[in-house]
């Protein structure tokens, strides 16, 4: 029984690793990592909300203009010229009200190409309180300590010895950063 039930965890690693190398269509491949909307704004030259006014066809990249509605990082210009990265292209078609980033040299930076369609009013806020204070939305941190709290608990309880300690370990310091960071 034990040789058939390693047999069996030897075959679905073998399958999992077989999916994780698999090659990719070139259209699901990304070049940029994904980043948190804080990291983005920190990154970006420009931040804005914007509205796309001259977009790409859906199967191409390139540039785009926008017209902007709120600048919360860079140039307070009234249109914005970018590009979005070929290899994660998020779609800037026109008509779009889009919250967008942007890199020094015009391209769209970060996963999804830097963009998030239609920004809720909560996320403006929490990119205009990081600009303006570096604070964290009070409902975040508890979103995420309760998150944390939830993993930190499954890990203790469904993983062995060693293992168990290694969330807690990444999330005490990382919510010991956040709640010292000021609130909105």
């Amino acid at each position: 029984m034990t040789t058939l039930s390693l047999a069996r965890v030897t075959s679905i690693a073998v399958v999992a690793l077989g999916l994780l190398v698999a090659a990719r269509p070139a259209a699901a491949q990304c070049s940029t990592r994904h980043m948190t909307l804080f990291e983005l704004h920190d990154v970006a030259r420009d931040v804005a909300v914007a509205t796309v006014r001259a977009g790409q066809p859906p199967s191409r990249s390139g540039p785009v203009e926008l017209d902007v509605h709120e600048a919360f990082k860079g140039a307070a210009a009234a249109t914005l010229q970018g590009r979005e990265n070929g290899s994660c292209t998020a779609g800037l078609r026109t008509g779009k009200e889009v919250l967008v980033f942007l890199g020094a040299d015009g391209l769209a930076v970060g996963f999804w190409s830097g963009v998030v369609d239609l920004p809720a009013p909560a996320i403006v806020d929490a990119i205009r309180a990081w600009r303006d204070h570096r604070a964290i939305p009070q409902v975040a941190k508890r979103t995420a300590a309760l998150l944390m709290a939830i993993s930190a608990a499954t890990a203790w309880f469904g993983l062995p010895e060693p293992w168990r300690y290694v969330p807690l370990l990444v999330a005490v310091p990382l919510l010991g950063w956040m709640w010292s960071r000021p609130s909105v």
